[in-house]
């Protein structure tokens, strides 16, 4: 299985939120807890099983938020949105897959 970090970006490939760009907040043994800071704030994280994303290990969470300061709903909200207009092609092809 392939491994995942935490702090990294991740896209869901199955379930309901298909395409959605998620921040991964920690794992635990096949799961990983995701945010978004919209649907998924990072106080009620969604529970998913790693075999269902594919973490985007190219860039980490503290790329777009500074690691100084807490992460908030709306830091990671900002920090998604950034992620999604640097890497909209890689985020387009996932999501055809």
């Amino acid at each position: 299985m392939k491994k995942i970090y935490s702090q990294y970006f991740a896209v869901s490939i199955k379930g309901h939120d298909k395409g959605l760009v998620y921040a991964i907040l920690r794992e635990e043994n096949e799961y990983v807890f995701l945010a978004d800071g919209r649907h998924r704030k990072i106080e009620s994280p969604k529970k998913k099983k790693k075999k269902h994303i594919i973490c985007l290990c190219e860039n980490k969470l503290s790329e777009y938020i500074s690691e100084e300061t807490p992460i908030t709903d709306g830091r990671l909200r900002r920090a998604i949105q950034s992620f999604k207009r640097d890497n909209d092609n890689i985020i387009s092809e996932i999501s055809i897959v």
